[in-house]
């Protein structure tokens, strides 16, 4: 399934979901009390979600045209700086202000990949309906080709430079943003991540999975490796699967 590039932006803006636990790091929450439940989240792409295998693409034959060679890279990984992440039980609704109790589980100013990123923290009991997100516009697509891993540098808004820092709110509607009066304003209603339960005394387990299998590289000097002036395009998805990213929730009784 090929994406828009509308909705790569959108996908961009996903993507970036990035948590982990590092030494220089810190996840909070509210204090430990007998009625909390634990969150164990992680982070997956689909190629290494189940296990562990990669697509491989082979090097495409020459056409014999003067057209630039494009390669289909299989994604493993993302490599961004996630700067916040907040969760709330309440409902974001369109046209409402944000009112909601947010809890910070984590804060960071590192460069990681998602697969680095994994954290365990107690939250108090409740359905998490809304995840805020504060995230650097720069990120990297991590991609196999042909046996060699690539990083290959882009922004999740193109309009914005490199070091921005962009927040996007997502809900059981969709992608929200903030508008200039404060107020809730549906983004995008395609964009829902779902929701996960915090039960007391109990364990809840959360996979964030990005569904893109790859993406294409068009390297048009030639070169074989990755170098300004080369673009990225035609990111795909697997038949069948209609959503960017989905939670993977299992429950420890």
């Amino acid at each position: 399934m090929k994406l828009s590039e509308k909705m790569i932006v959108v996908l961009a803006i996903i993507v970036v979901l990035s948590f982990f636990s590092g030494c220089s790091d810190k996840a909070t929450g509210p204090a430990d009390t007998a009625t909390n439940g634990t969150l164990e989240f992680k982070m997956a792409v689909w190629n290494t979600f189940a296990e562990g295998k990669l697509l491989n693409s082979p090097f495409p034959e020459d056409s014999g045209k003067d057209d630039p060679p494009v390669y289909t890279c299989d994604l493993i990984d993302i490599r961004n700086i996630l700067y916040k992440m907040e969760v709330a039980d309440g409902e974001i609704i369109a046209g409402e202000p944000d009112n909601l109790d947010w809890i910070t589980i984590y804060e960071s100013a590192e460069l990681l990949l998602n697969s680095e990123k994994e954290f365990s923290i107690e939250l108090p009991p409740g359905n998490y309906k809304a995840i805020k997100l504060e995230q650097s516009n720069l990120m990297y697509w991590v991609v196999n080709y042909n046996d060699t891993i690539f990083e290959i540098p882009s922004l999740n808004a193109s309009d914005l430079d490199p070091d921005a820092q962009l927040v996007n709110i997502f809900g059981e509607e969709g992608l929200f943003e903030l508008d200039d009066d404060g107020l809730f304003s549906l983004y995008h209603s395609g964009e829902k991540l779902g929701t996960f339960e915090i039960k007391s005394g109990k364990t809840t387990k959360v996979t964030m999975r990005l569904n893109l299998m790859t993406l294409d590289w068009i390297d048009n000097d030639n070169d074989g490796v990755w170098s300004d002036g080369d673009e990225i395009t035609n990111w795909t998805v697997p038949e069948g699967i209609e959503t960017m990213a989905d939670f993977i929730v299992t429950y420890d009784d």
